[in-house]
């Protein structure tokens, strides 16, 4: 299984706590990271992340132009890109990415937040998605935050499974 994950420049210190939470709670991992901007691109390159001699964590780095070259029409990513608000944007490159990544990898792929952190191993909310094709893990509220489940869904969309069965 693939880790997936996208954040720009301004993301970074939240995709990179992503990161630094994933290499203490979740070895060994294979994760995919898609820099939403060059300056996001340099800056994970100028770290060393992708060049990492550690073998129990892979980190691939990818562009806008990486996953742009890979479709057959590139017009729709690029309408967005230029007439959605950035924010909302960087939220539909998700799907795109996913996409990219089953496509690439051949192997299932957990789409999370840049804004996700571990703090524990994530093998029991794999546990509860890994036995779909795709799945989004409900949330674990504390009993005094239950009630917001009707203003915030049952589900956390912050991580996403999908299940490499249909390529």
């Amino acid at each position: 299984m693939r880790y997936a994950t996208l954040f720009d420049s301004n993301y970074a210190p939240q995709g990179l706590a992503l990161i630094a939470s994933m290499k203490r709670h979740c070895r060994p991992f294979k994760l995919s990271v898609l820099a939403l901007t060059d300056d996001c691109y340099k800056l994970l390159f100028s770290l060393g992340l992708a060049a990492s001699d550690d073998e129990s964590c892979s980190i691939s780095i990818h562009t806008l132009k990486d996953v742009m070259s890979d479709m057959s029409d590139t017009r729709p990513l690029a309408q967005m890109a230029v007439s959605m608000p950035w924010k909302h944007f960087c939220w539909a490159m998700n799907a795109v990415f996913c996409e990219y990544t089953l496509g690439v990898y051949r192997d299932d792929v957990f789409s999370l937040d840049a804004d996700t952190f571990f703090y524990a191993s994530p093998w029991a909310l794999l546990a509860v998605t890994t036995c779909f094709s795709v799945a989004a893990p409900p949330h674990r509220f504390p009993p005094h935050l239950e009630h917001t489940v009707k203003e915030r869904g049952k589900y956390n969309v912050g991580g996403v499974y999908f299940a490499y069965d249909r390529m």
